[in-house]
């Protein structure tokens, strides 16, 4: 994990996950609904699997980058 461009996220809880990237000085970012899509279709993307979710409401991004709930998953995989 000591490469470059390497990004790490640890998921703390259901409202927090802490970002990290190897090469880069600290930095504190908010949340926007964005960054959160974006953490969340990365992981999505990772997944072998299952989703564990506690709710639907969760966001995710689209191949467009367009910003989807999801509910909307299942309509988008593969697609």
């Amino acid at each position: 994990m000591g490469l470059k461009n390497t990004q790490v996220y640890f998921p703390i809880s259901k409202d927090i996950a802490v970002p990290g990237e190897i090469d880069k000085v600290d930095n504190i970012a908010e949340g926007t609904v964005e960054l959160i899509a974006a953490l969340d279709t990365k992981i999505i993307m990772q997944t072998y699997k299952q989703i564990c979710t506690p709710t639907l409401n969760f966001k995710f991004m689209d191949k467009r980058d367009k910003i989807l709930e999801g509910n909307q998953l299942l309509n988008h995989i593969g697609a």
